[in-house]
């Protein structure tokens, strides 16, 4: 049988300087972590106040301009689908389309309704068989006094000559189109 044995010899010295270093180093972490103990409460506050900035931005900014991008794409699209309905109904041509598209939406700006009630009044207009021509009124000055003679005239051909005669406010309500 063979016996081994080991024969450890510790040079106190050295033992010692390698404990003094550990504790050296255990005493600079702990200094290291106290010292951004501050450091990390700040940064906490900073997180905790952008946070909220960007709650009130969410809430107050971005959220209503989305709410007001989608209302104004609704209204586009309605109008679009007005002025589609009578460029296929009365097959209208893509010029005279332009011109009476320009008419509503600078009718629209002299208040007299909005654009999609304009194009629908148009619709009803031009599917009633008055011209193009005719549908479009010259200026936005004149344009309830030209709107109701063309309900009138409308209503007129298709109706007994008692609704011919028919006060412009009962126009507005056959129609539906209502100046402002």
């Amino acid at each position: 049988m063979a016996v081994l044995a080991y024969n450890v010899v510790v040079n106190d010295t050295a033992l010692d300087r390698l404990i003094l270093k550990t504790q050296k180093l255990g005493a600079a972490l702990y200094s290291a972590q106290l010292a951004a103990k501050p450091l990390d409460v700040q940064l906490r506050a900073i997180g905790r106040r952008s946070t909220e900035v960007g709650r009130y931005l969410m809430r107050n900014v971005t959220a209503p301009l989305l709410l007001a991008g989608a209302a104004a794409g609704k209204m586009g699209y309605d109008f679009d689908i007005a002025l589609a309905k009578t460029r296929a109904l009365t097959d209208t041509s893509a010029k005279s389309m332009e011109a009476l598209t320009k008419t509503v939406l600078d009718l629209g700006k002299a208040g007299l309704g909005t654009p999609t009630e304009l194009a629908n009044a148009l619709y009803f207009i031009r599917s009633s068989g008055v011209p193009a021509s005719k549908a479009s009124p010259a200026s936005p000055g004149s344009a309830a006094a030209k709107a109701t003679s063309i309900a009138l005239e409308v209503l007129s051909s298709y109706s007994t000559s008692a609704s011919a005669s028919a006060e412009p406010h009962s126009m507005h309500q056959l129609t539906g189109f209502n100046p402002r």
